[in-house]
């Protein structure tokens, strides 16, 4: 019985554990299709950062023409699977997150950068 219930929550972490994404470019990847998404067309990506490890991503989108939007230009953050773009009230607090991250820092650099 021991050895199926062992079984049970081994397939269960792995499960959780497959469906982050495990690189950068694959993080960098679903944050892109995050925003065509949420943008409901292609977009043109730049300045794109991402550090799988931390689960943030973040650059900046253009779309000639996004349905019900005109033409974009903004900034985004992808953080925890939640896309964060510039006009979002806590758009600046995840920015500052990815650009530490991006710069090889960790929570700890975050929690002392915003005392």
């Amino acid at each position: 019985m021991n050895k199926i219930i062992m079984s049970v929550l081994t397939c269960a972490v792995l499960a959780g554990c497959t469906n982050h994404p495990k690189t950068d470019a694959e993080l960098k990847g679903e944050a892109e299709n995050a925003v065509d998404q949420k943008l409901n067309t292609q977009a043109t990506f730049s300045l794109m950062e991402s550090v799988a490890s931390q689960d943030i991503a973040c650059g900046h989108v253009s779309a000639a023409e996004a349905p019900g939007r005109g033409g974009v230009d903004q900034d985004f953050v992808y953080l925890h699977d939640r896309l964060i773009m510039d006009d979002d009230p806590d758009f600046d607090q995840a920015a500052m997150k990815c650009d530490i991250a991006a710069g090889g820092g960790n929570s700890s650099d975050l929690d002392n950068a915003t005392d």
